[in-house]
C-alpha cells in the first residue's frame, strides 16, 4: 500500500511540477487509500484526527498564501497515515524542506533581489498584493516536490 501511494503521490509531483495544478481526483485517491490502510490497523478515527489538524494548520499557510490550495490538500491527503508524535515531525519536516527548497530555488533562480522586494513591500508598507502577482510567480515552486521528499523521509523513519 505505501508503494502505491508512493507512486501515487511520484505522479501528482510530476503534474504539478508540469502544470502547477494538483489533480483533485488524485488527492482524493492518495487520501482514501490511507483512510482504508488505517482502517485496517484499527487507526481510523485518529487518522481522521490527524487530518482534521493538518488541514487546519496549514490552511492558515494558504489564507496568509504562504502555499496554494493544492498544496495544503496533498499535505492533508498524506497525514492520516502519521499519528501522534509521528504528526508533529510530519508538520515540521514538510515547513522545513519546503522553507530550504524555496530558499535553494530562490539563488538557482537568481530571483533574491525580487525576494527581497517582496519582502520589503510586506514589512514596511503591509502591502502583499501591491502589484507583487509576477514577482510571487516567479518565485513560487512546486510545493508537492517539499511533499514527496518528505513522505520518503517519513516512511522510512516510521518503517512502513
Amino acid at each position: 500500500m505505501i508503494w502505491y501511494v508512493t507512486g501515487l503521490v511520484m505522479v501528482i509531483t510530476a503534474v504539478d511540477i508540469k502544470t502547477r495544478k494538483i489533480p483533485n481526483p488524485l488527492i482524493l485517491l492518495v487520501f482514501f487509500s490511507i483512510l482504508v490502510f488505517q482502517l485496517f490497523e484499527g487507526a481510523l478515527l485518529p487518522g481522521l484526527a490527524s487530518f482534521a489538524a493538518t488541514f487546519a494548520l496549514f490552511l492558515v499557510l494558504y489564507i496568509v498564501r504562504f502555499l496554494g490550495a493544492g498544496d495544503v490538500k496533498l499535505i492533508s491527503a498524506i497525514s492520516p497515515l502519521f499519528l501522534m508524535p509521528e504528526l508533529f515531525y510530519y508538520w515540521f519536516l514538510t515547513a522545513a524542506a519546503g522553507i530550504l527548497i524555496s530558499v535553494i530555488h530562490v539563488i538557482v533562480a537568481n530571483r533574491w533581489n525580487q525576494m527581497m522586494k517582496q519582502v520589503y513591500r510586506m514589512v514596511v508598507f503591509r502591502q502583499a498584493r501591491s502589484g507583487t502577482e509576477k514577482i510571487e510567480q516567479a518565485l513560487s515552486f512546486p510545493f508537492s516536490i517539499a511533499v514527496l521528499l518528505v513522505w520518503g523521509v517519513m516512511n522510512v523513519w516510521v518503517g512502513y
